[in-house]
């Protein structure tokens, strides 16, 4: 059948009116609805669908009451907005978020004013996928009937979706291990021949920015190339990544090495992560002045600022996850630009490591990623017992500035 080999942007009459002439029948990737379906019930059948094989939902379209065949395509009145509608029920109802694709009103051929729409969805790796409040797991069945409907998912069949889901997290922690893996053998590779270097890196700020649930690949290596030189920041009177760092390939990853001033390094790779990492522990030959503030604040904003371009060329991720992460801290002071020259702050304590993680849409990037910054940095600055910097909104808006003004940026005027 046609709707299953023609992308949704490309479908026709000719390819509905096919399942007519094929006498198609529901199957469990397949289910027509002669009536646009409310929010609860295009829910349950999408999750359905996701939840076992994928499929296809055509609205407009009969079946027979008793097998499910095909009967007629009277089609529905054209909607409003009907893609935007159906993504947005689908990133707020159900959890984690589902990803359909939606055509465009297809005409019927015997009216002037109905037509037929065809939403898909693809197997989930990210399944089970829950209808939120309260509403359950849904998965394809014609267990009792001759029709195939959603229902109730067993035990056995959610102990195999969270079996799908835990081999997609595995990915995703290898996909971060294998990062800082190669970071540290940058590292041993090459700080030493540095003429500051102690021979041990100092503190460093790791950015990454990856889907929740990895469960495709999103980018080839063509993409990545082309990314690596199109997605550029201005930044500090150059560009980042630099075109005077070196880039590498490996399996499945483009490496910048110092894609910045100072030890740096940014990946990314075919799965849609990104990592940013960089020293920000200011030296004076063997002996440690401390972490430069400014530095880590406009380091955040920059990676959050290059991130939100990169993700702007895909259109299709579900949630991402935000992982920032300070190391080798403890005993090191915090350097800042006081009213009275270079001052000093009091080192972490106790912790050497820190790590927040934050979740968002791809939509909340490209929209705010000053706001994103705020919401990590505040965390950061609680974990180091700066309270009184975390909890402070206007505090936290000067340390934007500082940010802002580290980057050689102009700062909004709301700032």
């Amino acid at each position: 059948m046609s709707i299953y080999q023609t992308p949704l942007d490309r479908l026709q009459w000719s390819d509905v009116h096919e399942l007519l002439n094929q006498q198609a029948v529901e199957n469990s990737r397949l289910e027509f609805k002669s009536t646009m379906p409310a929010k609860d019930e295009l829910l349950k059948k999408l999750s359905s669908f996701a939840n076992t094989f994928g499929g296809y939902l055509l609205i407009g379209v009969k079946a027979g009451s008793e097998d499910g065949r095909i009967e007629s395509i009277p089609g529905v009145v054209e909607q409003s907005n009907l893609k935007q509608t159906v993504i947005q029920w689908c990133t707020e109802g159900v959890h984690p978020p589902l990803n359909p694709e939606v055509s465009g009103a297809i005409p019927v051929a015997e009216s002037t004013d109905q037509v037929v729409y065809v939403v898909s969805i693809q197997e989930s790796s990210e399944a089970p996928h829950f209808l939120n409040g309260r509403k359950g797991v849904y998965v394809r069945t014609n267990e009792y009937s001759k029709r195939f409907e959603a229902r109730f998912a067993t035990q056995p069949e959610l102990l195999n979706m969270l079996e799908r889901r835990r081999i997609v997290e595995q990915r995703r922690e290898a996909l971060l291990g294998r990062a800082r893996a190669r970071f540290q053998a940058y590292v041993a590779a090459d700080y030493a021949k540095l003429a500051r270097s102690s021979g041990q890196v100092g503190a460093r700020l790791l950015f990454f920015v990856v889907p929740r649930y990895p469960t495709r690949t999103i980018w080839s290596y063509q993409n990545l190339l082309e990314l690596r030189n199109k997605i550029r920041v201005r930044w500090r009177g150059d560009l980042y990544p630099s075109s005077h760092s070196d880039t590498v390939t490996q399996h499945e990853s483009v490496i910048c090495l110092n894609p910045a001033a100072g030890f740096s390094a940014f990946e990314m790779n075919q799965w849609g992560m990104l990592h940013y990492v960089t020293e920000v522990e200011e030296k004076q030959g063997d002996r440690v002045s401390g972490i430069h503030l400014h530095s880590v604040m406009g380091h955040a904003l920059l990676f959050l600022r290059h991130a939100g371009l990169m993700m702007q060329r895909v259109t299709d991720l579900g949630e991402l996850s935000l992982l920032l992460q300070l190391e080798g801290v403890r005993g090191k002071p915090w350097l800042y630009q006081g009213f009275s020259g270079i001052e000093e702050r009091p080192a972490s304590k106790l912790d050497d490591t820190f790590e927040i993680e934050h979740l968002v849409r791809r939509e909340d990037l490209l929209a705010d990623p000053d706001g994103l910054a705020v919401t990590l940095l505040r965390h950061v600055f609680f974990a180091l017992n700066w309270s009184d910097v975390a909890l402070n909104e206007e505090r936290m808006r000067r340390m934007i500035q500082s940010g802002y003004r580290f980057n050689s940026w102009e700062t909004p005027a709301n700032r």
